[in-house]
């Protein structure tokens, strides 16, 4: 989203930006044109049943940001985030049979 906001914010070389915003126009009006020749055969996504549930997975390499951007996506669609590494390391803290297996496995891999 910031990348979007940057170059379509207008600069001295505002080439880049005119060039930005017509693909963007012309990938809406293709879409707009696909979407008009298959409308009947676009589900309906207006009404999402209440016992709809997503599950979403930031993969990446250590330190790029995927804590940092599910972090503020959950807090912006108030929803829980729960991160694998820190369940890894508060059950190796404890000293539970889980932790032991944990342990285990971690010396093993």
């Amino acid at each position: 989203m910031a990348a979007l906001t940057r170059l379509l914010k207008p600069s001295s070389s505002s080439s880049t930006s005119f060039l930005f915003k017509r693909s963007l126009s012309t990938t809406t009006a293709a879409v707009s044109e696909i979407e008009s020749q298959h409308h009947h055969q676009r589900p309906n996504f207006s009404d999402p049943k209440p016992s709809r549930n997503f599950q979403w997975v930031f993969l990446g390499c250590p330190g790029v940001g995927k804590g940092t951007y599910a972090s503020r996506l959950s807090v912006l669609l108030g929803v829980p985030h729960i991160a694998t590494g820190d369940l890894v390391r508060e059950e190796l803290s404890s000293s539970g049979p889980l932790s032991r297996q944990v342990q285990r496995s971690y010396i093993d891999y």
